[in-house]
């Protein structure tokens, strides 16, 4: 298939031509030579067949084009420059065909049974919204890290906006949602750079139920340019993420103020600690004390703001007995 320079018109011909797959899985990608090979491979060699691959390259620099040229009579191609993760994966949902949307990292890869298991789930579940699974995780440096999420956080399924906006719970990389949540819901937030998947799983929760496999169906790799990693762009997309969900739904949360507290509570004692962690004491206690306005008895909030005015070798202790129980997991 020819590059699709103008989305609109690719979306057009692309829908004129192939028939309606049960699966649509979209890759948006970026200078990512190194992987996409590997993660375009997970995806054609999942053992469940009725799909469309869709990947989306946002202006690749370093040979990522290159790479995928052995697969292009197997995956259909689009080309976006410039405007974000979100702007790709929406223009790869309008040119899908999927009863069902699958997102896939480019620098990560399925296990080959993931689609499998998720449709399965799905055909005996239908009134789930978005269905997510666990995977495999390895740190920057190439370190296998566990489970993400059964050695990490807690899960929870049906009903979940409460719990999904105290703390983020689901991945990405094993996300399949129903077409029809984006005609209800809307697309993935294009002014958004980061944090735009946790913006949407809350807007999807506030209307459908969660579902989750608690098995591993992907593996997932942190990158030190991983987007993932860049907390503070991370923290400062998300606080106006959290901000604006307090504004729009100002019923539910003057309904339900322990669950607002909570959840701000956790954010900026998350970022607070992260500061915390590569020694930026003053930014880190403004964020202690805002989790701490939050919840002004949190016996950890309050440590931790301590903690930002003890001399640094007692610091230095602190850092070094977490990282024995545990390291510094990143966002």
């Amino acid at each position: 298939m020819e590059v699709i320079s103008e989305p609109s018109q690719g979306i057009r011909e692309i829908r004129g031509k192939f028939a309606m797959p049960t699966v649509s899985t979209i890759i948006a990608v970026y200078n990512c030579a190194d992987y996409i090979a590997e993660s375009v491979e997970s995806a054609l060699g999942q053992s469940f067949r009725d799909q469309e691959i869709i990947v989306v390259d946002g202006g690749s620099t370093d040979g990522t084009r290159e790479r995928l040229q052995p697969y292009r009579d197997r995956i259909k191609f689009m080309v976006q420059t410039g405007k974000g993760v979100a702007n790709a994966r929406n223009e790869a949902i309008r040119a899908s065909r999927g009863e069902f949307i699958a997102i896939l990292d480019a620098d990560d890869k399925w296990l080959p049974n993931k689609l499998a298991v998720q449709m399965k789930y799905l055909q005996s579940h239908p009134e789930i919204g978005l269905l997510f699974g666990d995977e495999y995780y390895y740190d920057a440096g190439g370190g296998y890290r566990g489970r993400w999420f059964k050695d990490r956080i807690p899960i929870y399924t049906g009903r979940v906006f409460d719990k999904l906006f105290e703390n983020n719970f689901i991945g990405a990389l094993t996300a399949v949602i129903k077409r029809e949540c984006f005609d209800r819901v809307g697309l993935f937030n294009e002014d958004l750079f980061y944090a735009e998947d946790t913006e949407m799983w809350l807007r999807l929760a506030r209307k459908y139920p969660i579902g989750y496999i608690d098995e591993p169906l992907a593996v997932c790799r942190f990158r030190p340019q991983s987007r993932s990693l860049s907390f503070e762009n991370h923290y400062r997309t998300k606080t106006r993420i959290l901000n604006s969900l307090v504004e729009a739904e100002a019923d539910f949360f003057r309904a339900h103020p322990a669950v607002r507290r909570r959840g701000l509570f956790n954010h900026h004692y998350k970022f607070g600690y992260q500061y915390f962690a590569v020694g930026r004491m003053p930014e880190a206690r403004a964020e202690f004390r805002e989790a701490l306005r939050q919840r002004p008895f949190s016996p950890r909030g309050a440590l931790y703001w301590l903690s930002c005015y003890m001399p640094p070798f007692v610091v230095e202790g602190i850092k070094a007995a977490k990282r024995m129980i545990g390291g510094i997991s990143p966002l």
